[in-house]
């Protein structure tokens, strides 16, 4: 019978070689079920089967196993190592103890002084014999990461986009490690090509993430004169504002202006002008297209009831009634004749709105909407309402283009 088990994974000699070494136990019974060379790269496994439900499983030498898909039964022997097409690793730490080093020294005397430098790391962090075994392969292709090492930069040991730059981008990236030692030994959030990044424009690490998503040109700008400190969205507001006041952002005077603070007040400027004139527009379209609609305005039992033309109405409705008429747009569809808002008012006092269609079909109607619950308008306002409404007449406007 094949059993799950819990993996151990130590150091030690097979074929006269220290390899890595994971070893079965269930209960009182232990096997070495695999093993990774380090010289081959090659990985070995005995006496495991795979179960998709269950994962690794061992079965001991000695023990009944019964055939797959058959009653028939057999004694497990010990079987002979075969090369495995697959990694085996285990999700448990085991913290590396000074005789995994030396026993490592000791079979590869070539590797000793990094793996002291190692070994003096997993006093701070956690190294795995992956670590161990992947470091020491990678020492024999990039000997220049014993600088990663010297310095503590364990996280980027293994990134070897690093040891692929020129030689005076490597010595760029390193010096800089090195200045900024102090960030680098407590964060690890920055990717290589992010700490590259701050290097070439010389940018403290800690403000990484706000140059994070600007190109190198605007970087260099941003950094001059320390515009940068005007704030992360700043250069972002500005450029939007920009392009939607219809500047050109590949003009070097909209792109780098010499004042930023200047130039996005002086666009920010033109937007607000832009709104007011779109708005005081929409409002004569407005008021062309209900002007005919005004004849059905009436005063009843003192509540004038109206059809609103004109934005300051919108507006004090929306306020003073926890209304959404302005931010959903109900003014473009009075524009466009889709709809007709219909306001009741106790002398200056908004008390409800109406929005209905030309065929005087009611979409919505109600009053303080503060309480989604309970926004319906008063039994007495809606009398006055529906009896209004009752003899009103709405013709679409004929508009000349």
């Amino acid at each position: 019978m094949a059993h799950r088990f819990e993996a151990i994974e130590y150091l030690g000699y097979i074929n006269k070689k220290v390899c890595r070494i994971i070893k079965a136990k269930y209960k009182d019974k232990e096997l070495d079920v695999y093993y990774e060379d380090f010289e081959t790269g090659k990985n070995y496994y005995r006496n495991l089967e795979y179960s998709y439900l269950s994962g690794y499983l061992v079965t001991f030498p000695g023990e009944k196993v019964r055939y797959s898909y058959s009653s028939e039964t057999y004694i497990q022997k010990l079987s002979d190592w075969q090369e495995a097409h697959f990694s085996m690793n285990i999700t448990k730490k085991y913290n590396r103890n000074e005789s995994d080093f030396l026993l490592l020294a000791e079979g590869y005397p070539k590797y000793k002084f990094i793996l002291n430098k190692l070994m003096e790391l997993s006093k701070t962090y956690y190294v795995s014999l992956d670590d161990i075994f992947g470091c020491m392969r990678l020492y024999d292709v990039y000997p220049e990461m014993e600088y990663l090492i010297c310095h503590e930069f364990f996280y980027l040991i293994g990134n070897v986009s690093i040891y692929r730059y020129t030689k005076k981008n490597k010595k760029l990236f390193m010096n800089y490690l090195l200045k900024h030692r102090k960030y680098f030994a407590q964060c690890n959030d920055l990717t290589v090509r992010e700490i590259f990044k701050c290097a070439k424009n010389n940018i403290n690490p800690e403000y990484h993430k706000f140059f994070k998503n600007y190109p190198e040109d605007i970087c260099k700008y941003l950094l001059k004169n320390d515009r940068w400190k005007l704030g992360e969205n700043y250069y972002n507001d500005y450029k939007e504002m920009a392009i939607e006041m219809g500047h050109d952002m590949n003009d070097p005077y909209w792109k780098f202006p010499n004042n930023l603070e200047e130039a996005h007040n002086k666009v920010m400027n033109e937007k607000s002008q832009f709104e007011i004139n779109k708005q005081k527009e929409k409002e004569e379209q407005m008021i062309k297209v209900v002007k005919s609609l005004q004849k059905n305005n009436k005063t009843i039992n003192g509540y004038n009831i109206f059809i609103a033309n004109s934005t300051e109405q919108f507006i004090k409705a929306s306020n003073v009634l926890n209304q959404c008429l302005m931010r959903a747009h109900y003014i473009d569809r009075v524009i466009k004749q889709e709809s007709i808002i219909v306001m009741i008012w106790n002398n200056d006092t908004p008390i409800a709105t109406a929005e209905i269609d030309y065929n005087k079909q009611v979409r919505q109607f109600y009053g303080d909407e503060k309480d989604h619950t309970n926004c319906k308008p008063t039994e007495e306002i809606q009398k006055i309402f529906y009896s209004w409404l009752e003899n009103c007449k709405f013709r679409k406007a004929r508009l000349v283009a």
